[in-house]
């Protein structure tokens, strides 16, 4: 090729490496400072090539510059060079978390080629070992072929390197080094089309590319605390693995007092807590890849459970929590709750391992409900859950109710019972339960509260529920009066989290006036585990409902949340005894003098009480020793009614008061 077809395929590679450095440049406070000046380094030197090569060709008019362009050319060939190895050999140790002697050894026989270089040149210039000429042809001295002898080793040992630890690479490593035999082929290729084009120049802008492409992913791709994979790498990882079918397994880890850290470390000892965290996970045998996917959880990549290196290596994982760290001479204590997830024997995809990994991280499950060889470790410090098939299946019925409630939700699909209240002698005390109902569309079963509310809550339908039960109850109270009956009370139970909000007084008001229902005949119930952390907030949140003349009732007292002193200041109508503390109470004589001791305390503060879950004739005898003002609920005398039988019910005794839940 004449010299300028090789200074146009030179402009072109200078050319694109402006174009990469001006982008990295206006994204300059996206990558690592350190790995970007090194990559900087890489441009300039890469780019340093062809220009000088270029003018050189330039000024062949005016004076000879043959040898000094073949010594310029290796010479900045084997800077360029050992800058990449360098920059492929730090990487490969990010990505395996090796430093190890074989990689030091690469690293210092790639430094080692540029004094060489220079060492060369200053040779070959008194002796001609470096280049010779030969009736005017410019051939490689001695030197000259130990120097490419040198690289060519070094490139092998590379490879060996990356061979030896292809299974702790990334997904993206591997990918970017499968192309480079297809790339090698295409140089040959030209090569043997072109024999005079020089493609040093061509082949390094690749290499810087592939350089630019690894830098870019490491720092979206790249935790910048602990240099770990985050949760984008960790999904193309796993697609890579599930799409290969390659048998593993994936641990999340969850650390489960991350508040309390927070609230009791700095931020930065936070981070250094979280880097000694992160090379404990490294240093387990086994640990493919481990990546942050945020801030309290990590997600280890590790053999799968019919290899028998899984199991010690869940061993390892425990050990690392059942010890305390020092951070600035404190004794910290990371409590943890690890879920394995064989792949793809449980999870065939990457979204059916988020799924899993998000219904358990949740704390959705009951432990003692799960089978205990679920377990590989149940300690005070951790838990670490192995999910099979069977706890698949819970994850599958979650799915189905999160279909079921969005749907109800929407399309206002969500049933209603009332249950009516009575008093000591049987008669009705004008209140009744509402309950709220999730229908199956099978066979016309429906879902109870208790297994649809705690998951419409953390979906986030609540609001729309509670909308839907506040506007049942309100139509019953105008249907009533618009009948000429006495208006029933309703009490409406918020979750917890909508308790808080700050527009539920407005809302609440707006659907009362919106039907005509004065202010008096709705009432909230709060559960006890509404004041455990927010007792100040909650009387707030009270006085502020009082003001409008909605009061509240305190619904399943002692199912074992709060202490009883904080109830004493909140201005409560009503108390609802829970069921399960009414049947203990029923059969354990220290319970029932407890119980008794309480209702007293209650009534003195001039609040009703509520029996709940009274479903027999014993229950009933036992709640009306308490005295005759005490309510009663239960089956032992009504079972929940529907709508159109409860409004007979109103209708035949004049007036009810109704509960909702």
């Amino acid at each position: 090729m004449n010299p300028s077809g090789q200074n146009v395929a030179d402009l072109t590679s200078i050319l694109i490496l402006v174009g990469i450095f001006s982008y990295v440049r206006s994204e300059s406070g996206l990558y690592d400072k350190t790995r970007l000046k090194r990559f900087t380094l890489i441009v300039a030197f890469s780019a340093l090539y062809p220009a000088l090569r270029s003018a050189l060709h330039f000024l062949e008019g005016w004076a000879d510059f043959s040898m000094a362009a073949r010594s310029l050319q290796y010479v900045l060939t084997q800077a360029v060079f050992c800058l990449i190895l360098d920059f492929i050999i730090v990487d490969a140790d990010h990505m395996t978390g090796d430093a190890g002697p074989g990689n030091r050894l690469i690293r210092i026989l790639s430094s080692a080629f540029v004094p060489l270089s220079v060492l060369m040149c200053v040779l070959n210039a008194a002796s001609g070992l470096f280049f010779r000429t030969s009736d005017g042809v410019i051939i490689m001295g001695p030197l000259a072929r130990l120097f490419a002898l040198l690289m060519l080793i070094d490139a092998s040992l590379v490879a060996v390197h990356i061979y030896l630890r292809r299974t702790t690479l990334q997904p993206q490593a591997k990918r970017m080094i499968g192309y480079l035999p297809v790339f090698v082929l295409v140089l040959i290729v030209i090569q043997l089309i072109f024999p005079d084009l020089w493609l040093s120049t061509v082949l390094f802008t690749v290499l810087v590319f592939f350089c630019f492409l690894n830098l870019t992913s490491a720092s979206f791709l790249t935790d910048s605390v602990t240099g770990l994979g985050n949760i984008k790498l960790l999904t193309s990882s796993l697609d890579y693995y599930l799409a290969r079918s390659k048998q593993f397994s994936i641990v999340k880890v969850d650390l489960v007092n991350w508040r309390s850290l927070q609230r009791d470390l700095e931020a930065h000892d936070i981070d250094r807590l979280m880097v000694r965290l992160t090379s404990r996970f490294l240093s387990v045998d086994g640990v493919d890849n481990a990546f942050r996917m945020g801030e309290d959880d990590f997600a280890l990549i590790i053999p799968p459970p019919a290899d028998n290196k899984c199991r010690k290596v869940c061993t390892d994982l425990a050990r690392i929590f059942s010890e305390d760290y020092m951070v600035c001479g404190a004794t910290v204590t990371i409590l943890a709750r690890l879920i394995l997830v064989p792949c793809p024997v449980v999870a065939q995809n990457t979204s059916a391992v988020y799924d899993i990994l998000s219904f358990f991280s949740q704390g959705t499950v009951d432990p003692s409900s799960l089978p205990q060889d679920a377990y590989y470790f149940n300690d005070t410090n951790f838990t670490f859950l192995v999910c099979d098939l069977r706890l698949v299946e819970l994850v599958r019925r979650r799915q189905h109710i999160v279909s079921l409630v969005a749907t109800a939700s929407a399309r206002g699909l969500f049933e209603v019972e009332f249950q009516p209240l009575c008093d000591t002698e049987g008669n009705f005390c004008n209140r009744a339960e509402c309950l709220v109902r999730l229908p199956d569309g099978k066979g016309g079963r429906q879902i109870s509260p208790e297994e649809f509310i705690p998951i419409a809550e953390a979906e986030g339908y609540m609001d729309m529920i509670s909308g839907f039960v506040l506007r049942q109850s309100c139509e019953i109270i105008r249907d009533c009066r618009r009948a000429g009956l006495v208006e029933p009370v309703i009490s409406v139970n918020f979750s917890t989290r909508q308790f808080y909000s700050r527009d539920l007084l407005s809302r609440t008001a707006d659907i009362l006036e919106s039907y005509g229902v004065r202010p008096e005949n709705i009432k909230l119930e709060m559960t006890e585990d509404s004041l455990i952390d927010n007792y100040e907030l909650a009387q707030s949140v009270m006085d502020g409902f009082r003001k409008r003349g909605i009061g509240f009732y305190l619904d399943d007292f002692g199912a074992g949340y709060a202490s009883l002193p904080r109830y004493l200041n909140l201005p409560f109508e009503c108390v609802k005894i829970d069921r399960s503390f009414v049947q203990s109470s029923f059969q354990s004589r220290r319970n029932d003098l407890f119980l008794r001791s309480i209702v007293p305390c209650f009534r003195s503060l001039g609040c009703q009480i509520i029996f709940e879950g009274v479903e027999n004739e014993s229950l009933f005898s036992y709640a009306r020793s308490f005295g005759s003002d005490i309510m009663i609920q239960g089956y032992c005398y009504s079972q929940p009614l529907d709508r159109e039988k409860f409004r007979k019910k109103i209708g035949l005794n004049g007036a009810i008061q109704a509960s909702i839940v």
